[in-house]
């Protein structure tokens, strides 16, 4: 989803940083972004991101964690030098007017990471997106994380049935939520997908970003087009 929302946003122009915090590296995969572009040269050198050009946009990539991400390289360094090298990689998000992060449990020396991006990111305003898919559990134990947010931007229910009957249910259950909640039907087209282009962004997708530089509204559901 959050590559997804990196393509339209560069799309429509912008230019977008993107770091995947995933375990598994998956946005920055989907985004063309899979081996370490590492000069030994010197270590201040060590890159390890990718700019993809989207129209008259780009999306700037950062791995992090994954089995060829940066955290790999910087986890045995003492805490001061993890943060100066953090703080460098990070750098390539001044000039861009979004930066998406991809949410990831951060334990351990892990937290380190979390710490330093927040602080480095706190120019930016704010949003947070929930996702969730639609089976009932997780529908409640993600309406509980919203509601007890104080500002949460939205929520979008994901790979949800397309069927009308199973549309409507999600309309129901948007109730549950505050702010701008997305109903995403299940697209065959993204299913184990190993690249994304900007054909492949979902209707409601691009509704959603059309919200992004809006306050959160108190309640507003956006539903796909069904035939």
């Amino acid at each position: 989803m959050s590559a997804l929302l990196a393509l339209g946003l560069a799309e429509k122009g912008m230019r977008v940083s993107l770091i995947d915090l995933d375990p598994l590296g998956y946005s920055s995969h989907l985004l063309g972004v899979r081996e370490p572009n590492l000069s030994h040269n010197s270590t201040e050198e060590i890159q390890f991101q990718g700019e993809i050009n989207v129209g008259r946009g780009s999306v700037n990539v950062l791995k992090i964690f994954g089995h060829v991400g940066l955290w790999n390289l910087l986890k045995s360094l003492p805490r001061e030098e993890i943060q100066q090298r953090l703080e460098h990689y990070l750098k390539v998000t001044k000039n861009t007017k979004y930066v998406i992060t991809d949410k990831s449990q951060f334990t351990g020396n892990t937290k380190i990471v979390q710490d330093i991006i927040t602080e480095s990111l706190n120019q930016f305003t704010k949003k947070r997106l929930y996702i969730t898919d639609s089976n009932s559990i997780n529908l409640e134990l993600t309406a509980k994380l919203v509601n007890e947010d104080i500002d949460p931007f939205g929520v979008i229910i994901n790979m949800v049935p397309p069927f009308p009957s199973a549309m409507e249910k999600a309309r129901e259950v948007a109730s549950l939520f505050k702010g701008l909640v997305v109903v995403n039907p299940f697209i065959e087209s993204l299913f184990n997908v190993d690249s994304l282009s900007t054909d492949l962004i979902p209707v409601t997708i691009r509704k959603l970003i059309g919200f992004l530089d809006s306050p959160a509204p108190d309640l507003l559901v956006i539903m796909p087009d069904m035939e």
